[in-house]
């Protein structure tokens, strides 16, 4: 157990399925807690662990969690709230990186990724371009989450297969790492991603394979994009993808899309899929919980 704080303290709190906003007045008191590791209401306190269950019980370990962000976040200075429901999947003090391959390491994202999760995380480090596939592997210890930025999905998929990386995240992955990434880095784990990446219009680009699906990011946000996705799918039954806009994300773990969240109003991720009797379906991805 890490800390106790009394109901008084939390009463003006959000609850366990609230939008995270109120949780800045948490943190004004507590700031490396996140409302998933409230786990139990002992003796009129609010009783909170280290992402593991109490002490005489087995430790909960997910694995295999990838957030796939259509837009927004950090690296874009909005949408803070996609920020903190990354950290929800982390312990408190959690080791956070940042890999900005997809823009060249772009030196104001990297600088975006320490200013915001500056008191929030035990450690901060970034993962350089040239850097060698045992530096990475080394880097990699004792990680709990790494946040790819956007930029290019071909060529960041490209220098994770060439350079031999993209294992070692997957590796890392199954051992309980957290995925997370916006734009190309989060669409880049997907088995492809429908992107303009090659320079010849939107096409699907094979990704990484990590979920088994295809997705398409800032859905609704860039008009152009949403209908050949749609066509695609519609065209090649029974191919299925994911629409993500912008201020919203979709969480899968080992392999599978489980649930969508969104930080703005109107956002949404959205399952499309197609069959030859039915036609295009577009589906809205339950809210993840």
């Amino acid at each position: 157990m890490l800390a106790a704080v009394t109901l008084e303290q939390v009463s003006k709190l959000r609850a366990p399925g609230v939008k995270r906003k109120k949780e800045e007045l948490w943190r004004k008191k507590l700031p490396s807690i996140t409302l998933p590791q409230v786990l139990a209401l002992e003796g009129g306190k609010w009783t909170y662990f280290d992402g593991c269950r109490k002490s005489g019980e087995a430790t909960v370990k997910k694995s295999g969690i990838v957030v796939a962000i259509g837009g927004g976040g950090f690296t874009h200075q909005c949408d803070p709230d996609l920020d903190e429901f990354c950290l929800q999947f982390l312990p408190l003090r959690p080791s956070i990186g940042f890999v900005g391959m997809a823009s060249g390491d772009s030196t104001e994202k990297t600088e975006r990724f320490y200013d915001r999760f500056r008191g929030q995380a035990g450690t901060l480090s970034h993962l350089c371009q040239d850097a060698s596939r045992t530096d990475v592997e080394d880097w990699l210890a004792g990680k709990d989450m790494v946040y790819f930025g956007g930029g290019n999905s071909a060529t960041l998929i490209r220098q994770l297969q060439t350079r031999h990386l993209a294992a070692l995240f997957q590796r890392a992955n199954a051992q309980g790492l957290v995925l997370a990434g916006v734009s190309a880095g989060g669409v880049c784990w997907f088995d492809w991603a429908f992107s303009d990446a090659g320079g010849k219009g939107y096409a699907p680009l094979k990704g990484l394979g990590l979920v088994k699906s295809g997705i398409c990011p800032h859905y609704l946000d860039e008009p152009a994009r949403r209908p050949p996705f749609e066509i695609l799918i519609a065209q090649n039954a029974p191919l299925d993808g994911y629409g993500v806009d912008d201020g919203a994300c979709v969480v899968a773990q080992e392999g599978r899309v489980t649930g969508a969240f969104s930080a703005r109003d109107g956002s949404a991720a959205y399952h499309v899929s197609a069959t030859i009797a039915s036609g295009i379906s577009v589906q809205s991805v339950t809210e993840f919980s």
